[in-house]
């Protein structure tokens, strides 16, 4: 039985408008002679490259069933990833950028910015599992949620 599904992140297709504006873009400068053909390649890798760090780190489709969490990770390739778990007895669900920790330091931004979650769950036989997933920040506190409400009733 499926407790939760997460649907396709809007990163996605920020990341997919990107990859095409940044081919069209360079493309027309390559063809109109302001930039040469290498120079807009190296333009297109970099670019597309810094917007998955930044946007499309681990972004995926995640699943929870009742003993195991499925993910389909879907940028830039389709790879699919399942946890088994026999029971759960300690959650940490890290968020990807804490403004109160920032403003702790003064302000000083020493928080770095992580587009993915960290899920730490730890099973009943003392086994660690860290689950790095990116979804949008309403679906994660939806199903952080739904797996302390799942814990807390004892279903694992």
């Amino acid at each position: 039985m499926t407790y939760f599904k997460s649907e396709n992140p809007i990163s996605y297709y920020l990341l997919l408008a990107i990859l095409v504006f940044t081919i069209v873009l360079f493309s027309v400068f390559a063809v109109i002679g302001r930039l040469d053909i290498t120079s807009s390649i190296i333009c297109i890798i970099g670019i597309n490259l810094l917007a998955f760090y930044f946007i499309g780190r681990y972004l995926c489709i995640l699943r929870l069933f009742e003993d195991r969490i499925s993910l389909n990770y879907i940028y830039p390739f389709k790879i699919e990833r399942e946890y088994n778990f026999n029971g759960i007895s300690e959650i940490d669900g890290r968020g990807n950028y804490d403004y109160n920790s920032s403003q702790l330091d003064g302000g000083l931004g020493r928080t770095f910015y992580r587009c993915f979650y960290n899920l730490y769950l730890t099973d009943n036989d003392g086994k660690l599992l860290n689950i790095k997933y990116n979804i949008s920040e309403k679906e994660n506190r939806e199903f952080i949620v739904l797996l302390q409400k799942l814990i807390a009733k004892k279903k694992y």
